[in-house]
């Protein structure tokens, strides 16, 4: 990867703040990520909270084998660590001549540290970004799933608390914009935050639905774009409060209705990329 486009930077903060502004996470919680070419992703750092993230704080990962481009390893090792390139404003990525890391909006060039593939026993300096912890999440659908380019883990009240429920239901089609914009929703057990058990499970789980509710964690879903991920979070929540509110008195689409609004819904998604 030569360049990082200075328009998917920028496209990749708004929809952080647009999924913040929704209210999809609560503070920290919750990543997104953005397939930007066959083999490389954007994805928001650990510990950060969406509604203030800065392009200099977004993190390149290569899908292939989990690499880290830019920012912090994902895993520290005593040692030497030295940055490798530079990702310039306009987004080319040239060689670093060890400049301090400064922000974008501050200057003309932000670092882009080597991988720990590139640089065995290397440790990062304390102020570089470190990806997600559920990075491996990410990497195992974009795998499974060719088709779809962005994913969004959210934590909605109404659908986490649905997630921590002892007996969790798995027919959602109370109202028709989930079998039309998101199908089934798949329901796995809990697992370790940031486990690889959790990533294989979820990998699993969402080759074929669009929707996996993780129990007593939160959700994730995948999709063609910002907005469709966005989207599909915002109609499962409504769904969601929908059920809790009603109780035993809630109904759901009757189920040749649900039939038509699934094979609709499967048509829309042939755009898929």
């Amino acid at each position: 990867m030569k360049t990082v486009s200075k328009k998917y930077l920028k496209e990749f903060v708004h929809a952080c703040k647009k999924t913040a502004s929704y209210g999809l996470i609560k503070c920290s919680s919750g990543n997104l990520s953005k397939k930007i070419d066959k083999d490389h992703m954007l994805i928001t750092p650990t510990r950060i909270w969406l509604s203030d993230i800065k392009p200099s704080d977004i993190v390149i990962i290569r899908i292939s084998d989990g690499c880290v481009i830019n920012g912090a390893p994902r895993t520290y090792v005593r040692g030497t660590f030295q940055p490798a390139f530079a990702l310039r404003a306009s987004g080319e990525v040239r060689p670093a001549q060890n400049p301090p890391l400064r922000h974008l909006d501050e200057a003309e060039d932000i670092l882009v540290h080597s991988s720990p593939d590139l640089h065995p026993g290397s440790s990062a300096q304390a102020d570089k970004k470190k990806p997600s912890a559920e990075t491996d999440l990410h990497l195992g659908i974009y795998r499974t799933r060719k088709d779809i380019n962005t994913i969004l883990h959210f934590q909605t009240s109404y659908a986490t608390a649905l997630s921590c429920s002892k007996n969790i239901r798995k027919d959602f089609f109370v109202i028709p914009e989930i079998p039309y914009y998101i199908g089934q929703v798949a329901v796995i057990p809990y697992k370790d935050p940031g486990s690889k058990q959790l990533a294989k499970e979820v990998a699993k789980a969402i080759k074929n639905h669009d929707m996996v509710v993780m129990k007593n964690h939160g959700e994730v879903t995948c999709g063609k774009s910002f907005d469709d991920v966005i989207q599909k979070a915002v109609f499962f929540e409504l769904a969601c409060k929908i059920i809790i509110k009603n109780g035993k008195s809630v109904q759901s689409i009757p189920l040749k209705g649900v039939k038509h609004l699934l094979n609709a819904g499967a048509e829309e998604k042939t755009g898929y990329i």
